[in-house]
C-alpha cells in the first residue's frame, strides 16, 4: 500500500550518486588539476549538506584531499546511513594525468579497498518514518484481520453463542434465586420479524422460570433451585426445612354469597327468569382484583403470597436465616432484634395498606354498586379479616410425585387462621398475636391495643390478642390508573417502591410512626386515632388482667362513652357481667378460648 511506504514521502537519494559520478568524471578529465578536484569535492559537500538527507561522510582515494566527516556520523546506526561507493580506475587517471607521478605512485601503493570513493547520507529521518510506517502497516494488517474475524464470527455470536450464554445465565439465575424469575424483563414481542429459534427458546426459558416462580412461590424456591443445579432425575420431594417467619391469614367476608351471585347472570324475558352461567366468570375477576391488592402490598413490604384457598390467602414473611436461632423447645432467639422488629412492622403495615385499599380503590368500590350483590347483601362492601402470628414452621413440599404444593406446616400457621376467624367475634378487621406484638417496634406499639388474653387448645402458654384501630370513614377514592402507562412502567414503579422498603432494612433507619404519618393510605387510617380512648382502654384492660374488675368496669364504661360501638370493650364488660364483675379466685388474667 503506497500510503504506508517511505517512497511515498521521500525521493530516493539519487542526488548522491549523481554528484559522486560527476566528481569522478572531473577526475578523469585531462585538464583537471588538484585544485579543481578539491573545489569539486567541496562543491559536492555543499550541495548535499542541505539536502533532505544531508551528507555526513565523503572520502576519496587521493592523499591531497582530506576526508569530510560530520560529527553525527559516529552516532548513527548502520541502518540510519545511506552509503554509496565508486572505485577509482588508476589506469584511466594515469592516462589523463601522466604528469602527476607522486599521486599515481601513491594510488598504486594502496590496496583495492582504499581506492574507493565512499559517501554516506544521514537517513535517520527516513529510517524513523520507515519504521513508523512499518509499524503502522503491521497494526493496519492486524486491525484488518481482527475486523475480518469479527465480521465473520458476528453471525455465529448473534445467532448462537450469545443466545446460548443468555440461556445458561438465566437457568443459573433461576437455580440460584428462583423468585428472581418474576423480575425478568418483558418477553420480546412475538411478532418481531427477526424471530429466531434461539430467541424463541430464550423466551420460553423466561416464561417457564416466571411460571415456576409464580406457581411455587417463595416456599418452593428450594425445590426449584435444588432441581435446577442437580443432574439426574427430578426430585420434588426434598426434605423439609425448619425456619422462622411471620404468617398472615386473610379471609374475604361473605365470599360464598358473593360468588353465588357473581357467577350467575339474571335477566327477564317475557316474565320468565332465565339463568345463564357467564362465559367469563365474574367471580374470578372478583377474587383476582382482591388478590392483586393483597399480593402487591405483601410483596412490597418484604412478604410473599403462599397459597389461596378459595376465599382465603396465606401470606408469609420469611425471616433471614442468619438472624435467629430456633431452640430445642421451639422458642426463637432473635440475633438482630431491630431487623425482626422491622419485619413485624412491615407485616402489620402491609395488612393496614390492604385494608385501606379496599375502601379506596375504584375497582373494589365498584362492587358496592353491583345490584346483584346489594340484592343479596344490603349495602354490600368488600371486607377482609386479617390474622398475624410469628413462629417456626416446616417449609417444604406437600403431596406426592403426582402433585405437590410448596407450603408451610406448623401450629403457628394455624394460629394465624384462628386469629383471623376470631376477628368476627371481636368486631375488628385485624388481630395480632402477643408473640408478634412483642416484636413490634415501640413506635408501632403506640397504636396497638390488647383485646384479650386466652389459653388455646394445643398451645402451652396463654396468648394475647391485639388489634389496631383503623378509621375507614370518608376515605377518599384513589385516582384511576393512567391507561397510557405500560405494564413494564407500572412494574418498575412497584419495584422502586419496594426498593425503598429494602433500603429501610439495609440501613436500619425505619421509624414506624413517622412512616404511618407520611404514607397517604396509612395517614388516613390513623387520622381519627383517639389516644384518650387508647389510654383509658389500656388502663381498664390492665385492671381486668389483674382481677380489679370493679375499677375495670368503670373505665370500660367510660371507654364506651368515647366509642359506643367498640366491640372489644363490650365483650369485656359482658364477660365480667356474666361473672357478676367479680374475678374468680384462681384468676390469672386468662380463660379458655372457644373457636
Amino acid at each position: 500500500m503506497p500510503l504506508l511506504s517511505s517512497d511515498y514521502f521521500f525521493d530516493l537519494p539519487s542526488s548522491l550518486e549523481f554528484q559522486v559520478d560527476q566528481f569522478a568524471v572531473l577526475i578523469y578529465d585531462e585538464k583537471s588539476t588538484h585544485e579543481d578536484i578539491k573545489q569539486t569535492f567541496i562543491g559536492v559537500i555543499n550541495v548535499l549538506k542541505d539536502s533532505e538527507n544531508p551528507i555526513i561522510y565523503l572520502q576519496t582515494p587521493f592523499n591531497f584531499i582530506e576526508k569530510f566527516e560530520d560529527p553525527v556520523f559516529e552516532t548513527l546506526r548502520e541502518n540510519e546511513k545511506t552509503p554509496y561507493a565508486l572505485s577509482l580506475d588508476i589506469q584511466s587517471y594515469q592516462k589523463s594525468h601522466p604528469w602527476d607521478l607522486p599521486t599515481i605512485e601513491y594510488l598504486k601503493s594502496q590496496n583495492e579497498d582504499s581506492l574507493q570513493f565512499e559517501a554516506f547520507l544521514n537517513a535517520r529521518s527516513t529510517s524513523f518514518l520507515t519504521a513508523a510506517l512499518s509499524l503502522g502497516r503491521t497494526i493496519f494488517v492486524c486491525l484488518l484481520l481482527t475486523m475480518a474475524a469479527l465480521f465473520f464470527s458476528k453471525d455465529a455470536d448473534d445467532l448462537a453463542l450469545r443466545p446460548i450464554e443468555r440461556m445458561i445465565n438465566k437457568v443459573n439465575s433461576i437455580a440460584k434465586n428462583p423468585i428472581s424469575a418474576r423480575d425478568e424483563e418483558i418477553i420480546k414481542n412475538d411478532q418481531m420479524e427477526d424471530q429466531q429459534e434461539t430467541t424463541i427458546i430464550e423466551n420460553a426459558i423466561i416464561k417457564i422460570g416466571t411460571l415456576l416462580a409464580l406457581g411455587f412461590g417463595e416456599a418452593g424456591s428450594e425445590i426449584i433451585g435444588s432441581n435446577m443445579v442437580k443432574l439426574g432425575d427430578i426430585n420434588p420431594m426434598i426434605e423439609g426445612k425448619k425456619n422462622s417467619g411471620i404468617y398472615g391469614f386473610c379471609d374475604i367476608r361473605n365470599f360464598t354469597d358473593a360468588t353465588e351471585v357473581l357467577q350467575v347472570l339474571q335477566f327477564q324475558n317475557n316474565n320468565i327468569y332465565i339463568y345463564l352461567i357467564k362465559i367469563k366468570e365474574d367471580v374470578m375477576l372478583f377474587v383476582n382484583n382482591i388478590g392483586e391488592i393483597v399480593h402487591k402490598m405483601v410483596d412490597r413490604y418484604m412478604g410473599a403470597a403462599n397459597k389461596n384457598i378459595g376465599d382465603a390467602f396465606l401470606l408469609v414473611w420469611k425471616l433471614p436465616e442468619d438472624k435467629y436461632i430456633i431452640k430445642s423447645d421451639n422458642e426463637i432467639h432473635f440475633i438482630d432484634l431491630e431487623q425482626a422488629s422491622m419485619y413485624a412492622d412491615f407485616a402489620l403495615i402491609s395488612f393496614m395498606k390492604i385494608h385501606a385499599k379496599l375502601y379506596r380503590e375504584p375497582k373494589i368500590l365498584a362492587y358496592r354498586q353491583d345490584k346483584r350483590l346489594n340484592k343479596r347483601m344490603q349495602n354490600y362492601k368488600v371486607k377482609i379479616g386479617f390474622g398475624l402470628h410469628i413462629g417456626w414452621s416446616i417449609e417444604g413440599a406437600i403431596g406426592s410425585e403426582f402433585k405437590i404444593d410448596a407450603s408451610y406446616l406448623s401450629p403457628n400457621v394455624g394460629m394465624s387462621n384462628r386469629l383471623e376467624a376470631a376477628t368476627k367475634a371481636y368486631g375488628v378487621p385485624l388481630l395480632i398475636s402477643s408473640n408478634l406484638f412483642d416484636q413490634l417496634s415501640e413506635s408501632m406499639k403506640k397504636f396497638v391495643r390488647q383485646v384479650d388474653y386466652v389459653t388455646i387448645r394445643g398451645q402451652i402458654k396463654p396468648i394475647g390478642f391485639y388489634t389496631i384501630d383503623m378509621n375507614i370513614d370518608d376515605m377518599p377514592i384513589s385516582k384511576e390508573q393512567n391507561q397510557n402507562i405500560s405494564k413494564n412502567e407500572r412494574k418498575l414503579f412497584d419495584i422502586f417502591k419496594k426498593q425503598t422498603i429494602i433500603n429501610f432494612l439495609e440501613q436500619k433507619c425505619f421509624h414506624a410512626e413517622t412512616y404511618l404519618r407520611k404514607n397517604k393510605d396509612l395517614r388516613l387510617l390513623i387520622k381519627k386515632f383517639d389516644f384518650n380512648f387508647f389510654d383509658k382502654y389500656n388502663t381498664a384492660f390492665n385492671q381486668y388482667l389483674i382481677g380489679n374488675w370493679a375499677d375495670a368496669k368503670i373505665n370500660f364504661q367510660e371507654c364506651l362513652q368515647l366509642k359506643p360501638n367498640d366491640v372489644p370493650t363490650q365483650n369485656k364488660l359482658q364477660f365480667m357481667q356474666d361473672l357478676n364483675f367479680e374475678a374468680p379466685q384462681d384468676w390469672e388474667g386468662h380463660y379458655p378460648f372457644i373457636d
